[in-house]
């Protein structure tokens, strides 16, 4: 289930609402990032990607949501990746012990330079 609160967007998984990211525009173009992936947390190995969850995409593709950052906190560098969601949509699917998820490699992505990344994260921790 999904829930959209202002620019916020919010999936319940396993009874709970956690926040799955928020809109915002990049470059004139709509876009949504997902909340900060820390490896350690959130790194899928043998997809070797970060999961997402497969009705959050199909909600991104009913807004005409083309564009999804990733934000990555690493333990000594920071990164942005841009994805698409047909990209996404057209990935490996998976089932974990709650939902639904998609997930492509890394390698697939595009990593992106120029983001202040203290302020994106600044930004997602914002209602």
């Amino acid at each position: 289930m999904i829930s959209k609160k202002g620019d916020t967007i919010y999936l319940k998984v396993a009874g709970k609402w956690l926040r799955a990211g928020k809109f915002l525009n990049l470059n004139g173009e709509k876009a949504f990032s997902t909340h900060v992936k820390i490896p350690s947390k959130h790194f899928y190995r043998k997809g070797l990607g970060y999961p997402i969850n497969a009705e959050l995409l199909h909600s991104l593709k009913l807004r005409k949501c083309d564009i999804i950052l990733i934000p990555e906190e690493g333990k000594k560098q920071n990164k942005v990746y841009l994805a698409k969601t047909k990209d996404y949509l057209n990935g490996q699917y998976l089932h974990d012990d709650f939902d639904l998820q998609a997930v492509i490699p890394l390698r697939n992505l595009e990593e992106i330079h120029g983001i202040d990344f203290e302020k994106l994260k600044e930004y997602l921790r914002c209602d």
